[in-house]
């Protein structure tokens, strides 16, 4: 199993997972690297932890109520075993199934399946996942495209919360994967989309594949671009699937939308909304909960 520790990626063997009554064991032929949110957390990892701790503050309670039950010496083994021990990494993989918890009646051993879920479908040989983040691969698809269903599903999210209109515009805000694969999917909507990121290959990437228009950030003025583009109304959604700490990015998105336009916010942003744009035009934002419906539902 792949495991991050002190900012990097290591490979150690570990114990098998054992099968909950409503869990199936897979042996992983593919996992998916999702590498913006990897990349980001092995950077994480190698920051020294205090200063994680000034820049997630909401951990210093947790912190301090540790320090109150096991004591300083207490406190330190635990956070440095925690360190020592790694975490895992990797949410989307597919494999065979080897065995089935007894509430598993659909699926059996030999299935093929497609897995999602951060600390679920790791970058391991083994995995154990609950019936609710596994599907079964179609006969005609391989194991290989199908190691890539999370991020289809987080990207199939996002259109579902916009419930994009034939020939509606939109703006699709970061051109990594999820942006490919929501410039995409909008296009089989028969929507006209414009993207925009600082990477001219990704743009390029992006017109290849059917992309209507795409804007560098760092040169054009993309909010007066994207509302020419529209025709001067504004576009009807936009779609964020870019990560940045900065609120420009959301209220750069505000200015872009027409009046009661719509703002889905796939990526991670900062979210300081300027409320003056937001009422005039009366937009809904909305958030987009990673893979959909049954995420986070019981196991």
């Amino acid at each position: 199993q792949v495991l991050i520790k002190q900012g990097k990626a290591i490979l150690e063997d570990v114990p098998a997972p054992v099968v909950a009554e409503n869990e199936i064991l897979v042996h992983v032929h593919y996992s998916c690297i999702s590498t913006g949110t990897e990349i980001s957390g092995l950077k994480t990892a190698s920051v020294p932890l205090y200063k994680r701790v000034f820049k997630e503050p909401h951990n210093v309670k947790k912190v301090l109520d540790m320090l109150k039950d096991k004591g300083v010496s207490g406190t330190v083994a635990r956070v440095k075993s925690k360190l020592d021990t790694g975490y895992p990494t990797g949410y989307s993989a597919s494999g065979i199934v080897l065995e089935t918890g007894d509430k598993i009646t659909d699926i059996k051993p030999g299935d093929r399946v497609a897995c999602a879920g951060a600390g679920i479908a790791n970058h391991a040989e083994f995995i154990a996942v609950p019936r609710n983040l596994m599907v079964k691969v179609p006969d005609a698809l391989s194991l290989q495209v199908a190691s890539t269903i999370t991020l289809g599903s987080i990207a199939l999210q996002g259109i579902r919360r916009a419930k994009p209109e034939l020939g509606n515009f939109i703006a699709v805000i970061g051109l990594g994967i999820l942006g490919q694969l929501s410039t995409q999917l909008l296009k089989a909507n028969g929507v006209r989309v414009i993207g925009i990121d600082i990477d001219e290959k990704r743009i390029t990437t992006a017109l290849s594949l059917g992309m209507d228009r795409g804007l560098n950030s760092s040169k054009d003025n993309i909010v007066n671009e994207v509302i020419r583009f529209s025709n001067g109304y504004g576009v009807d959604s936009v779609f964020i699937t870019a990560s940045s700490d900065s609120n420009d990015i959301i209220n750069q998105s505000m200015e872009m939308c027409r009046r009661k336009g719509k703002v889905v916010i796939i990526g991670a942003v900062g979210l300081n909304l300027k409320r003056d744009e937001f009422y005039k035009k009366e937009l809904d934002v909305l958030i987009s909960t990673s893979y959909g419906p049954g995420r986070y539902d019981d196991k």
